[in-house]
């Protein structure tokens, strides 16, 4: 979305669910998506091509981030635990580290 006009300019497809986090590179040439499938998406800003689908994470994908010199990523995803015990279910979340 342009900042100015409040104009879109592109629609990135290809998560199969929410798109829960978003973070730019330095430059500006290149965006990381982060989504509730569990994966995280690189793409060219530009043209809106996917460059790279990143898939394994055990969870949610929930927060990401670019090195300052744009040569490697970061991202958190969520575990979900669910525990039964004397009748009662809960499903507890945790943070974890790829």
């Amino acid at each position: 979305m342009d900042a100015g006009t409040g104009q879109e300019i592109r629609i990135f497809k290809g998560h199969e669910n929410s798109v829960a986090t978003v973070a730019f590179s330095p430059d500006g040439a290149r965006v990381l998506t982060g989504s509730w499938d569990g994966t995280a998406r690189l793409w060219d800003t530009i043209v809106g091509k996917e460059l790279r689908a990143f898939k394994g994470h055990e969870g949610e994908v929930m927060s990401l981030a670019f090195s300052p010199d744009r040569a490697r990523l970061l991202t958190r995803f969520l575990l979900r635990l669910e525990c039964e015990f004397s009748g009662f279910r809960e499903t507890l979340r945790g943070g974890a580290e790829p």
